[in-house]
């Protein structure tokens, strides 16, 4: 998915609240059900930790447990 591409180019220079706005772009459009979506919220974890925003990232950690409980 783009969004979900371009969210990666932003963590790669460190900019993780515009990578968190492609990848929150991305979850709207896509179900539950696309294998996509545990990756897709993996990422907006890892966005929301290193801004420090640690009670968003472990809401969206646990979601990727819900939605892929054998996600490594």
């Amino acid at each position: 998915m783009l969004l979900a591409g371009l969210s990666r180019n932003y963590e790669e220079g460190g900019q993780f609240r515009e990578a968190a706005k492609f990848n929150t772009q991305a979850i709207s459009l896509i179900s539950d059900n696309d294998p996509e979506v545990a990756y897709i919220f993996e990422s907006l974890g890892f966005n929301h930790y290193e801004l420090a925003e640690y009670d968003k990232a472990l809401e969206y950690f646990s979601q990727v447990l819900e939605v892929a409980p054998d996600f490594e």
